[in-house]
Order: structure tokens, then C-alpha cells, then sequence
């Protein structure tokens, strides 16, 4: 969390002094995206929803980022009318976008575990029936040798006219 944590600051300190320079939301794009990537690790971490990891780390990131926010909220309300919902816009846009491409990926892997299987499922098939042509072609030729029939037009041979 010590990693996310140093993002989250970073990232929140590149907006705020753009803030305070007079540059806009739109030219500090990656900057909000960074911080919004490391809120959301925060959020996502053991300890936030299930229970896991140390309670007090938890709450004091979860304090971080709402002051943060509120930080945030000043500084971008005092910019331009009506910045702040132009930056809840670009969040819940930024945060729709990540959630889309997660979807992508998770679709994009189930695809190839599907292809994977049904290629699997066609080497098996081709695997088991070359083993039973094998099978069947040692058969026949082990039958063969062991009743003979005569030649392949069925005419038998001048030596076994002569011996009996």
C-alpha cells in the first residue's frame, strides 16, 4: 500500500500546484489519472471491503483520499464555474472507461481459454483416432500374417496347384 500511497501523493501534488499555476483539468489529464489509478489500488486493497490486512492502514488511507478530494474540490471550485462537476464528469468518464477495459480483457480471455479448449477437445479427437488407425492397421497386418489367402487377385500360386 506504501507504493499506492506515494502515487496518490505525488500525483496529488503535480495537480494541485497546476491548480494553483491556473492550468485547467483538461491539461492535467495525467495527473488526475494517476491519482484517480491510485485511489481506486487503494480502494481495492486488502483491508477496504473484506476484513484483511491492518484496519488502521486502511482508514488512514481511505482519510487521505477524502481530504484529498476535498482539497481537490476547493481548488477546482475556486478555478472556473462550474469545474467541480466537470470534474466529477471526467471521473465517473475515466472510471466507466477503466471498468470497460477491464470487461475487454476479461471477454478477450474467456475467448481464448474457449478457442484453447475447442483446439484441445480437435487434438484429442485427431490424437484417439490415429491411435485407433494404428490399431487397426497392426491388426489387419497381423491377421494377414497369420492366414495367409493367396495372392491379391485371388489366383493361387503355381506351387500350391503342384503340391496337392
Amino acid at each position: 500500500m506504501i507504493v499506492e500511497l506515494m502515487a496518490l501523493n505525488a500525483s496529488f501534488a503535480v495537480i494541485k500546484e497546476g491548480l494553483n499555476n491556473g492550468r485547467d483539468l483538461v491539461q492535467m489529464g495525467q495527473a488526475l489519472s494517476k491519482w484517480f489509478t491510485a485511489s481506486s489500488e487503494i480502494n481495492k486493497k486488502p483491508g477496504n471491503k473484506v476484513g484483511q490486512g491492518s484496519a488502521l492502514e486502511s482508514w488512514q488511507a481511505q482519510e487521505l483520499i477524502r481530504r484529498q478530494r476535498k482539497e481537490l474540490e476547493f481548488a477546482i471550485s475556486k478555478t472556473r464555474l462550474q469545474a467541480w462537476s466537470d470534474f466529477i464528469a471526467y471521473e465517473a468518464q475515466w472510471h466507466r472507461e477503466r471498468k470497460e477495459e477491464a470487461h475487454a480483457l476479461r471477454v478477450k480471455k474467456a475467448a481464448r481459454a474457449k478457442a484453447m479448449a475447442k483446439n484441445l477437445n480437435i487434438a484429442i479427437t485427431v490424437g484417439l483416432v490415429m491411435i485407433g488407425a494404428m490399431g487397426l492397421l497392426i491388426g489387419v497386418a497381423v491377421y494377414i500374417k497369420a492366414n495367409p489367402v493367396g495372392n491379391f487377385y485371388g489366383h493361387h500360386s503355381t506351387f500350391e496347384k503342384v503340391t496337392k
